[in-house]
């Protein structure tokens, strides 16, 4: 035995592919994701179409016509006038408390206070119907919505 070392012999750790092999899986590879892509947006673009095209279907409840769709108007911007302004005041935006009260003086018309107690009565007669359920506590968080802040409450006297 001698003594001598060995040089070992020096191999790859992975085996070699052709360049060719790897041209051709690149080149497959981009062709099936093209052809994935173009189903994506053919199927998205349909599912658009549709949804766009199908007809509106209302409420039973809503009455229909414009004299339902101007009646509902005001009472929509009014309680969105009152949550803008609880959230102003929240935060203590002085600014936009400024601009809300002076939106709600210009929207609160006497039609409009009367629709408000309107759904005030409706809302009290739902929650007397509803007794102790989870609705009652909906109902209650509603009517405290129609308050809101301390502005809009003196003008309500189901509200003091």
């Amino acid at each position: 035995m001698s003594s001598l070392p060995v040089a070992a012999q020096q191999g790859r750790a992975t085996p070699r592919m052709s360049l060719v092999i790897v041209v051709l899986a690149l080149v497959a590879a981009a062709i099936v994701g093209a052809a994935v892509g173009a189903a994506i947006v053919a199927n998205r673009t349909t599912a658009t179409t549709a949804a766009v095209t199908t007809p509106v279907k209302h409420h039973t409840a809503t009455p229909p016509g414009a004299i339902a769709a101007k009646q509902l108007a005001p009472m929509a911007r009014y309680r969105q006038l009152v949550a803008n302004l609880a959230a102003a005041e929240d935060q203590g935006a002085y600014r936009e408390q400024a601009i809300f009260r002076g939106q709600l003086d210009s929207l609160l018309t006497p039609a409009l206070i009367g629709q408000i107690y309107q759904e005030h009565e409706r809302l009290l007669e739902a929650r007397a119907a509803t007794g102790r359920d989870s609705h009652a506590g909906l109902i209650t968080r509603q009517l405290m919505a129609l308050c809101g802040p301390d502005a809009v409450k003196a003008r309500l006297t189901f509200c003091r």
